[in-house]
């Protein structure tokens, strides 16, 4: 069962990733296993990734193709 913490971030990223698809009408996600999947102490596996895969791990949301923004939510 994960923590009270980590359910806390997937909420909030979740309710920011709605939040943002209302206001836009475009489609945005939260990133599948959120969480520094290649920051900090596992930035050895951006050296594995291509460029289209690498810029959709970074962040927490994945915005829609064309737009180029990094989003990270902290609760």
């Amino acid at each position: 069962m994960p923590s009270p913490s980590k359910v806390k971030g997937s909420t909030f990223e979740r309710e920011i990733a709605r939040y943002l698809t209302d206001t836009y009408g475009q489609t945005f996600v939260r990133v599948p296993t959120s969480g520094a999947f290649v920051g900090g102490s596992n930035a050895h596996r951006a050296t594995t990734l291509d460029q289209h895969q690498l810029a959709a791990r970074k962040g927490d949301i994945q915005p829609p193709t064309g737009w180029h923004i990094n989003i990270e939510c902290k609760s």
